[in-house]
């Protein structure tokens, strides 16, 4: 997953938010991705 596709789409991230993607799975950050084309949130895409 992209941080600046995160970025573009929700805006800047949090120092939390980062910190959760550096350390995300590939398996999580891929979930994260899929969740964040339609979430209504950064907070909701990285609940999936």
């Amino acid at each position: 997953m992209s941080r600046d596709n995160l970025v573009h789409r929700f805006g800047a991230l949090t120092p939390q938010q980062e910190a959760r993607l550096q350390g995300a799975s590939l398996d999580t950050l891929s979930r994260w991705f899929k969740a964040s084309l339609t979430a209504p949130s950064i907070d909701a895409a990285l609940a999936n």
